[in-house]
């Protein structure tokens, strides 16, 4: 499993790190969420993992479509138990958007006192059900414009739309089928919204903070003119300052 891990993941070594971060990417994305975000925690002196959740990073729509959060999550046990495995003396995973639901499952589930880790723009706990539809069929368009297939998308167009809504709906059912267990996190805890976030209703941030009951520390950052991918966001380098002085306090 460990061999599978890091042949789809962007994996930023550091010789003799201490400290380890997995860094989970959004819906549709890949590790290139994390381009600017991962070199710039290896430069600190943090080995970064970055797992490609099964069905992204292609030019197939299908693939993801096909894929399920049972086996998204499968992936991120893994990637924790791989990261585990390489003895940091502080471990932290965090996620962005999508990412961001199975960084706080972990941490709802493993309580080690040298784990730690949180979310960026991400729909953990939500108002009403998530629904980022219009950007999906955007992405799937783009993707078969690509391959001058076009003509095709509009063919397969409602099919691809059908089945999204039913992926989504498997993912807000993965998210609400642990929120009650959310003041079970006991440790610190790394909250950053964006305050433009065009994809999901910033204020639901604010569910979450006040659901971390049982948290050592919620760390809230607000980000008033930062966008949904703040980790590729031109206003992003308060957002790493802030996430590198998390991890280093």
């Amino acid at each position: 499993m460990s061999e599978t891990i890091l042949e789809n993941s962007r994996f930023y070594q550091v010789e003799g790190a201490s400290t380890g971060v997995i860094l989970f990417h959004a819906y549709t994305g890949s590790p290139n969420d994390f381009l600017s975000t991962g070199r710039f925690l290896q430069r600190a002196g943090i080995e970064v993992l970055c797992p490609t959740f099964k069905g992204h990073g292609t030019d197939d729509i299908y693939d993801i479509l096909e894929a399920h959060p049972d086996q998204w999550w499968e992936q991120a046990q893994a990637a924790l138990h791989y990261m585990q495995g390489r003895q940091y003396e502080r471990l932290f995973v965090f996620g962005l958007s999508l990412g961001g639901i199975f960084a706080t499952r972990l941490l709802t589930e493993n309580h080690q006192t040298n784990l730690a880790g949180g979310v960026f723009n991400s729909p953990v706990f939500t108002a009403q059900q998530i629904d980022v539809g219009y950007f999906f069929e955007q992405y799937a368009r783009h993707l078969y414009e690509k391959q001058n297939r076009l003509d095709e998308y509009q063919v397969e167009k409602d099919r691809i739309m059908s089945l999204y809504r039913e992926q989504i709906e498997s993912i807000s059912y993965f998210a609400m089928s642990f929120y009650m267990e959310l003041s079970q996190i006991t440790s610190r805890f790394y909250l950053a919204q964006s305050g433009e976030d065009e994809m999901i209703d910033p204020e639901d941030a604010y569910l979450v903070r006040d659901a971390l009951t049982g948290a050592q520390e919620v760390d809230f950052q607000w980000f008033e003119h930062n966008t949904h991918v703040i980790t590729t966001n031109r206003e992003r380098s308060a957002f790493e300052q802030s996430l590198l002085a998390f991890i280093q306090r």
